[in-house]
């Protein structure tokens, strides 16, 4: 599947573009969307999608604008330009900033068939160009000029090599294939030269090292760990299962340049023997990560620390099972951090937390996913800190409690509604609110509700029956609701109704 970034200031057109389409059935899957190019600029360095998909009119960086800047990042992928605006210069700006298309709104949806099942062709075609070139650059790197690596050379990049050579290196290559991550060790030169003394041939390109080990090893993951933990400084590394034969060792080949992208599931300084296929994860467990933001807000709030620490460690646990990119992790703990603390601001006023681009910067920096789940519970940490703070600041509590009566007027309040929405006491509740304002909690809603039927009752061009006006200021006992108004005014909802059109008349 190749991956897809949808970007619109729109969320109605986002989610349409997203939901409207058979994507999956055309061979793409949709990694991220983004309301804007800043935003689009910062997932597309995280995700690296294939296709971006932009809108080309959007406030704060405009669709030109974002291709520019792509192109200056050297993004790798393709885009394509959706504007409902048919002109000319519009088309020639975006196809000079390199986008592969231009299509209008209202979409065709043929139309974008048609565009994105031959944008997958040109894609699938450059990738098996550049990786048959990245392997033959990898194995054309190999240190020295030993007919092992000749070998290796043919062998892998063409699969027929002379039976003179592969018998040059066989009884030689142990069948494990080791690639490490080695971004602070050693110059590669010296790095070679150690390890070539211990039997083991080195193939590197950039920060991608791939090790064979040269001399037959009874266990590869304890010698490498052993062999690369006497290097200074930082590393990771896989080590394949034991292959019985050489075309066993090439199948892995692909398989182990495509690891890069998953070693942020492993920690520095170890080697990991090879990972099954990951085991697919429930659809309990996945939900979960959808519902987290919503279940650590009902937890804080409740200042259960410890149930949202335990929380925090199974949608890491759900994580590791899924095993997403590693932009996919940083977008979708931000979103759940982000639903937290909105949901939070809204329950407790005067309460402020982290930026969301404050939050995204911290998280993007972990280099592996153990780092990442620490930095992230340091963050709900703060949260609760932030919770626990606020409940013992009694002013701000009352600040609080008034603004849900005044959100809420119009359901059925109670102090025991009350002091379960807040965690308190319902005694301590009553006290603490008559000590701080200097009336009930009773007289508090009844006002509220008064002023917003008093609202409702002079508003000339919204006629509503004085029973509609009882009900929708929360009484739901009409002749009750007349009694009350009347003690606080002196005046019956009608006759305050009359008198009040006489005043503005």
């Amino acid at each position: 599947m190749l991956t897809l970034l949808i970007v619109d200031d729109e969320s109605v057109i986002r989610e349409g573009l997203c939901k409207s389409f058979n994507w999956s059935a055309w061979g793409y899957t949709v990694c991220g969307t983004a309301s804007n190019g800043i935003e689009a600029l910062r997932l597309a360095e995280q995700l690296h999608p294939d296709v971006i998909l932009t809108d080309i009119e959007m406030p704060d960086m405009s669709g030109t604008a974002l291709l520019s800047a792509l192109k200056k990042q050297r993004f790798s992928g393709k885009t394509v330009v959706l504007s409902g605006y048919d002109r000319f210069e519009y088309a020639k700006e975006a196809l000079r900033c390199g986008a592969k298309d231009y299509l209008l709104k209202p979409i065709d949806e043929s139309e974008l068939y048609t565009l994105f099942s031959n944008l997958r062709e040109t894609i699938l075609s450059e990738q098996r160009q550049a990786s048959e070139l990245q392997r033959a650059r990898l194995i054309a790197g190999a240190v020295g000029d030993r007919p092992e690596a000749r070998a290796l050379q043919l062998y892998f990049s063409t699969g027929n090599p002379p039976l003179a050579e592969l018998e040059l290196i066989t009884g030689k290559l142990s069948p494990y294939l080791c690639l490490a991550s080695l971004e602070s060790l050693l110059p590669c030169q010296s790095l070679a030269g150690t390890l070539s003394a211990a039997g083991v041939t080195v193939l590197s390109e950039g920060e991608q090292t791939l090790l064979f080990l040269a001399r037959p090893q009874p266990d590869a993951p304890a010698f490498l760990q052993q062999l690369l933990s006497s290097l200074s400084g930082e590393f990771r590394c896989v080590v394949s299962e034991y292959a019985a034969d050489l075309p066993a060792l090439r199948a892995r080949y692909p398989s182990f340049l495509a690891r890069r992208a998953g070693d942020f599931y492993y920690d520095f300084g170890g080697v990991y023997a090879e990972q099954s296929p990951v085991s697919p994860c429930d659809p309990e467990s996945a939900g979960e990560l959808d519902e987290a933001g919503e279940r650590l807000f009902l937890l804080i709030r409740a200042k259960k620390e410890s149930e949202a620490g335990i929380l925090c460690h199974r949608l890491f646990h759900t994580l590791r099972k899924l095993h997403p990119s590693r932009g996919i992790v940083t977008v979708k703990c931000c979103e759940i951090y982000n639903k937290t603390a909105s949901l939070l601001s809204n329950r407790y006023s005067r309460l402020t937390f982290r930026s969301s681009e404050e939050v995204y910067q911290r998280l993007s920096e972990q280099r592996s996913l153990r780092l990442f789940e620490s930095a992230f519970c340091a963050l709900i940490s703060e949260l609760i800190d932030a919770v626990k703070s606020f409940s013992n600041n009694r002013s701000a509590l009352i600040d609080s409690i008034r603004q849900f009566i005044v959100s809420h007027y119009a359901e059925k309040l109670s102090l025991d509604q009350l002091s379960g929405e807040f965690y308190l006491n319902p005694s301590y509740l009553s006290a603490l609110f008559k000590e701080e304002t200097g009336e009930t909690l009773s007289c508090f809603i009844r006002q509220v509700r008064l002023e917003q039927a008093k609202a409702l009752l002079t508003q000339r061009n919204l006629r509503l029956s004085i029973e509609a006006i009882s009900k929708a200021v929360g009484y739901q006992n009409y002749r009750h609701f007349c009694a009350v108004f009347k003690e606080d005014t002196g005046q019956s909802p009608a006759q305050f109704r009359i008198h009040s059109v006489k005043r503005e008349g």
